[in-house]
């Protein structure tokens, strides 16, 4: 289902202008614990669909999640941005080869946008200065 919302989620995109099919994809990291239990990432799926319709964009990687955070979905909006504060860390070997560089993070769901901007603070700490979100749904 990932790949085909992706897909859609790339069309879109395009034809609002957002995507010209150059740029940098960067998913919202899971932790590592929470990616073998479920076994996915759902934002590298998107990402996958995106890059089946857009193949110059390129993917990378960047964000390490440090923090298995709790679930966001039972929390408020306090706890949600409480539960993510620094939770998120620029993988070292990204930071010299995207510095300046424009990126758009892709993340299937934003509630409160507490993860997108913990995300956004990271980048955004290490000197990027064109961040854009793209998501699937809004709830």
């Amino acid at each position: 289902m990932g790949l085909f919302l992706g897909e859609i989620l790339a069309r879109r995109a395009v034809a609002a202008g957002f995507l010209t099919g150059g740029e940098i994809l960067i998913p919202v990291p899971l932790h590592w614990i929470k990616k073998q239990d479920r076994g996915f990432n759902q934002a590298d799926k998107l990402i996958q669909g995106i890059q089946r319709m857009l193949p110059n964009c390129r993917i990378q990687r960047a964000l390490v999640r440090r923090k298995n955070t709790r679930s966001q979905a039972t929390l408020s909006r306090e706890e949600r941005i409480q539960n993510v504060k620094n939770a998120f860390r620029l993988s070292r070997k990204h930071h010299n080869a995207l510095a300046g560089m424009p990126v758009i993070l892709v993340d299937d769901v934003i509630t409160t946008g507490s993860t997108l901007k913990a995300c956004f603070q990271t980048l955004i700490a290490a000197g990027f200065t064109d961040v854009r979100a793209l998501v699937v749904a809004k709830a």
